[in-house]
């Protein structure tokens, strides 16, 4: 039986996040995205840390198209969705890589439990738009509907 919220998994494993260092955010985006390691390590320059554009990774998917690179255009693709919706911050225009190694097996994506995740970072979002300073909350809201 397959339970959903929003058409996301609720029962799966649990993706865990694990931060990068910097040199090996370069190396995972060679290895998952087929990017060059010094395009890898201007772009994360570009975004002082381990992050990269959304505008970046829509020309890496557009690339891999052109190439027929499919796991790496498959790879980017959820990439950006996930940092679009599921795990939106304020920043609205970059995605941490940590986020591409839940996207090293595609098979696995599947599995887990995104419905609980996105309500995580959700709870996250709400607490720090909570505060007297913050103007805005962007994270995956129609889940607070729901």
């Amino acid at each position: 039986m397959m339970c959903h919220l929003l058409h996301l998994p609720i029962l799966g494993q649990f993706p865990t996040y694990v931060p990068l260092e910097y040199n090996i955010a370069a190396t995972i985006l060679t290895k998952l995205l087929g990017v060059e390691e010094a395009r890898g390590k201007a772009e994360k320059r570009q975004c002082r840390g381990v992050h990269v554009r959304l505008s970046w990774l829509r020309d890496i998917y557009a690339g891999c198209c052109v190439q027929e690179a499919w796991e790496c255009a498959v790879r980017a693709y959820l990439l950006h969705v996930v940092a679009s919706t599921n795990f939106a911050d304020k920043s609205v225009t970059s995605v941490s890589v940590s986020y591409l190694l839940l996207f090293n097996n595609l098979r696995m994506c599947g599995g887990y439990e995104w419905g609980a995740t996105t309500l995580t970072h959700l709870y996250e979002q709400l607490r720090d738009a909570s505060y007297f300073n913050t103007k805005q909350l962007n994270s995956y809201v129609t889940l607070v509907q729901v």
